[in-house]
Order: structure tokens, then C-alpha cells, then sequence
């Protein structure tokens, strides 16, 4: 496997694909540490050099430090080429748009998109999300709901539900 040298960070010839691949999506999955990051700003960043609008991107990472770290770097990148230009109104132009971009988690973006449509969703607009602390409650108080109407069930009946519903037992302790 050949192994490639990017402002810094070493790439791997999968790595080069993804940040090459001319398609409107790709999807980058890999360990920690891998250089997911790295990937995706050259990738976001040859794709703004080719006249691709930064409002016509979406970046999705898993956590809130991923995403600003890829603002930080793409912020970099352009700052590194509005040096080697100033002249350049190309490259300012672009530094201009970049508090438009996208950036964002998938748990952020799918509750932007919900928020923005939840009347197809048919909910309510000021939904909140469930944390897991309040996830336990609810769950520990209709395990207790379904305990008490099952109150005649046998030692053996309670233990295959048990069994069933698999992580019960996790989230009860």
C-alpha cells in the first residue's frame, strides 16, 4: 500500500480516493485518530477551488469537537492560500461564505431537519430530545407498568421476558 503526504498529515491510497472522488457524496468511516478529518477538509477544500458553493456542502461528523475542528482546519486552508494570494478575490470570497457552511453532527442536522418539518412529521415544533437519564426513568417505569399487570406470571414467565427484552437488566441498574 502507498502511503501519501497531504499538508502534513500521511494518507493512504484509500484516503486519496475519498478526497478525489468527484461524486456528490461520500462517506468516510474509520477509526479514531485515522485521519477522517484530514480527508474531509482536502476533500471540502478541492471542492471549493472547483467553484463548488460552500452552501451546496454538508459535512456530517459523529461529535461537536470533529465538527469544529473542521471548521478550524478548512478556516486554515483558506487563510494558507489567502496569504499565498492576497490578491486573489476568489479566495476571499470564499473565506467570506465559510460561516454559511454546513457543519455539523448527524444528531444536529436530523434535528434541524425535523424542527423544520415537523409538521410532516406531525409532532410537535418544540419537541426536546429524550437524554439517557430520562430514557431509564421512562423505561424503568413501564418495565414496573408491565411487571404489575403481569403480577400472576410465574418465576419462569418474568425470566423469559427478562430474557427477551435483553437490555432491561442494563438500563434497570
Amino acid at each position: 500500500m502507498e502511503f501519501y503526504n497531504i499538508n502534513g498529515c500521511t494518507l493512504d491510497e484509500t484516503q486519496i480516493n475519498a478526497i478525489e472522488d468527484d461524486s456528490s457524496c461520500v462517506c468516510v468511516v474509520a477509526g479514531a485518530g485515522s485521519g477522517k478529518t484530514a480527508v474531509l477538509t482536502e476533500r471540502t477544500i478541492r471542492k471549493l477551488l472547483n467553484g463548488t458553493n460552500i452552501n451546496r456542502l454538508l459535512i456530517l461528523t459523529f461529535t461537536n469537537a470533529a465538527a469544529a475542528e473542521m471548521r478550524v482546519r478548512i478556516t486554515a486552508a483558506v487563510d494558507k492560500l489567502i496569504a499565498s494570494s492576497p490578491s486573489d478575490s476568489f479566495y476571499r470570497n470564499i473565506k467570506m461564505k465559510l460561516p454559511e457552511a454546513k457543519i455539523t453532527t448527524m444528531d444536529s442536522f436530523c434535528i434541524g431537519l425535523v424542527r423544520e418539518h415537523f409538521h410532516i412529521a406531525e409532532i410537535e415544533p418544540d419537541f426536546t430530545i429524550l437524554d439517557n437519564s430520562e430514557a431509564q426513568i421512562l423505561i424503568a417505569e413501564a418495565l414496573n407498568a408491565m411487571y404489575e399487570k403481569m403480577g400472576d406470571a410465574t418465576d419462569e414467565e418474568m425470566a423469559m421476558l427478562v430474557e427477551e427484552t435483553g437490555v432491561i437488566q442494563e438500563l434497570l441498574s
